[in-house]
């Protein structure tokens, strides 16, 4: 499971890379302009005050920084109910149920398998057929694991 997290993090992270290099931060002009002469010219009128109304114009910031996508929480939580061949895989808003082929059984015994059934799964979640289930048509221990998540069972 800590494997899926680190690859869920690290898609999350490619995504949000902008598409090709940073452009570079601009230097400051070596060679200003002079500054104005210190006295003012006796023939100018003296500045008027500004609007006490008005708002100064905001600047653009000179060194821009890169947005950040928002804050995604698509966690995943498994169990593996053995005795029954199911699988539930509950997320932040519901819970799904699989019943497990022979082969995604057998994969379950090692890491990998492990991984890649789990990631399968993920997937069947949209592409599925889901059917509503109520906590009466589970086992004790899918229907532990939900929670008072809204429950489904999903086709493969």
């Amino acid at each position: 499971m800590l494997k899926l997290a680190i690859v869920c993090a690290a898609i999350a992270f490619v995504a949000a890379q902008p598409d090709g290099p940073t452009p570079p931060t601009p230097h400051p002009d070596p060679h200003p302009h002079p500054t104005p002469h210190p006295h003012p010219d006796p023939h100018s009128h003296p500045t008027p005050h500004p609007d006490p109304h008005s708002h100064p114009t905001p600047h653009p910031d000179p060194h821009p920084h890169p947005t950040h996508p928002p804050h995604v929480d698509d966690t995943f939580h498994f169990f593996n109910d053995r005795d029954n061949n199911k699988m539930a895989i509950k997320t932040r808003t519901a819970c799904y149920i699989f019943t497990l082929t022979a082969d995604q059984q057998q994969a379950l015994l090692t890491p990998d398998g492990i991984q890649a059934t789990e990631l399968a799964l993920i997937g069947k979640i949209s592409t599925g057929t889901k059917t509503q289930l109520t906590h009466e048509d589970m086992h004790d221990e899918i229907a532990h694991h939900c929670g008072h998540e809204n429950v489904f069972a999903v086709s493969q």
